[in-house]
């Protein structure tokens, strides 16, 4: 009989420290029914009943969900996020857009062409300027 006494005396005490330091910890805005403070007197002025009324009425929210949500600073891998995708979606459909409105070539015989035409410029410019060379050296 001693030994069960004993083991629901330190059950008591260990729930009523987790109470007092829980209240301490929650965020006010969050806690539910009371102002924070009145939790707290609650809590360490009557034993029995105030750690249990927290722990079932006051708490933010239930233990479990604490337990496994992420910490506050953490933060989830970009190709994870849905928002960063999306944003990287629409950030290739603009370019693809603006490259499209440039009228930049596409096929490599194109690109070819357009660097050939680009270098003839170059030289007729240069001609007209009295350089020799295009490429200055």
């Amino acid at each position: 009989m001693l030994l069960l006494r004993g083991f629901l005396i330190v059950v008591a005490l260990g729930v009523w420290m987790y109470s007092v330091f829980d209240v301490i910890r929650s965020d006010a805005a969050s806690i539910r029914y009371l102002h924070k403070l009145i939790w707290l007197v609650l809590v360490l002025l009557f034993t029995p009943i105030g750690p249990l009324a927290w722990l079932f009425l006051g708490r933010p929210v239930p233990l479990a969900s604490r337990l496994f949500e992420a910490r506050p600073g953490t933060r989830e891998a970009p190709d994870d996020s849905p928002e960063f995708l999306a944003g990287l979606d629409d950030e290739i459909r603009r370019r693809r857009r603006a490259e499209q409105v440039r009228g930049a070539p596409s096929d490599p015989t194109e690109i070819d062409a357009e660097i050939r035409r680009l270098e003839e410029e170059l030289r007729r410019r240069s001609d007209e300027e009295g350089g020799g060379d295009p490429s200055g050296l």
